[in-house]
């Protein structure tokens, strides 16, 4: 349900803000007065205060739209790195959004159209690049972009980025600092990531990024890897990690068969089948849709009428 605040905002939120706590006490210091103690409340007042540069503040994943009446405006955030998905599409003077492009469908607005170039890419690369979709005409935002649109005018004004990976990055000038470095930004993008009001949970796969991610949140807490079957018995590093950091761990076994088949087996296959074939399989899918038919009686149509024309 949207959320309104002040007479002139509204916003539309999907996501969490690791930092709004902080953020709040700063908006407080500005004059901001909360209702809640919720971050969206702290998203619509970070704007009402400091407009758009408030996204290079935020730290979370979020995707939200925001509404300025006075201004006429509707803003389509998302985060940094693309977390939380948003689509959307302009159709009969109107702008549809929404987290899945289902609900884009469902408005009735957007007649579906596939767009066959983003078959080939998806199969080519196993992902669709921003800002395409399968459908044409549909899109989705790109992460670290914001998106504004002209509700007077009916029509998207800009899009631009507000984030880049490469000038957030920090330049080190020994090896030490470097580690250093990593030490502190994992330790506190998990630390940010403990603000819960439920049970936390860490998905240990035995590498090297989820266990330091179950080491850190194990001071003071007791986790589950938790599954939907029966319980399996884990590889020897899975009981390393439980064993020295208290983890207690559950799993999948379809999940996990599942995770060592594709990964192992088929991962690189498919693959190379895909950058290979992509043409083949979007022929195929062509087929089964019909659409190839479709296509040969148009040619045959036009070769009779061809011949007819030439009598």
């Amino acid at each position: 349900l949207p959320i309104y605040a002040d007479g002139r905002h509204c916003i539309v939120y999907n996501g969490e803000l690791y930092n709004y706590r902080q953020l709040r006490g700063e908006l407080i210091n500005a004059g901001a007065v909360f209702r809640t103690d919720s971050d969206t409340e702290v998203i619509l007042a970070a704007y009402a205060i400091w407009g758009e540069t408030c996204l290079s503040r935020f730290n979370g994943m979020f995707a939200f739209a925001l509404y300025d009446s006075t201004r006429a405006r509707l803003f389509l955030v998302r985060d940094q790195l693309g977390v939380k998905p948003l689509y959307y599409t302009e159709a009969g003077g109107r702008l549809i959004f929404g987290s899945e492009i289902k609900a884009i469908l469902a408005a009735g607005c957007y007649s579906p159209e596939i767009d066959w170039q983003a078959v080939r890419d998806f199969f080519s690369f196993l992902f669709m690049p921003a800002p395409q979709t399968i459908w044409r005409g549909v899109f989705q935002l790109p992460p670290g972009h914001w998106l504004e649109y002209d509700l007077r005018g009916r029509r998207v004004a800009r899009i631009e980025q507000y984030w880049q990976p490469l000038t957030a990055a920090t330049q080190m000038a020994k090896p030490e600092e470097a580690r250093e470095e990593l030490r502190v930004t994992f330790t506190d993008a998990v630390t940010k990531q403990m603000v819960s009001d439920v049970p936390l949970g860490v998905f240990l796969s035995g590498g090297v990024d989820s266990s330091v991610a179950a080491a850190l949140l194990a001071h003071g807490n007791s986790m589950v890897w938790s599954g939907w079957e029966k319980e399996l018995r884990l590889p020897r590093w899975f009981s390393i990690v439980g064993d020295v950091f208290g983890v207690v761990l559950s799993l999948c076994l379809g999940c996990f068969i599942g995770h060592i088949v594709w990964n192992w087996a088929l991962g690189g296959a498919v693959s190379l089948v895909g950058a290979l074939s992509s043409t083949l399989i979007v022929s195929l899918i062509k087929a089964r849709l019909g659409l190839d038919q479709t296509n040969e009686k148009t040619k045959d149509n036009h070769r009779h009428h061809k011949s007819k024309g030439n009598k």
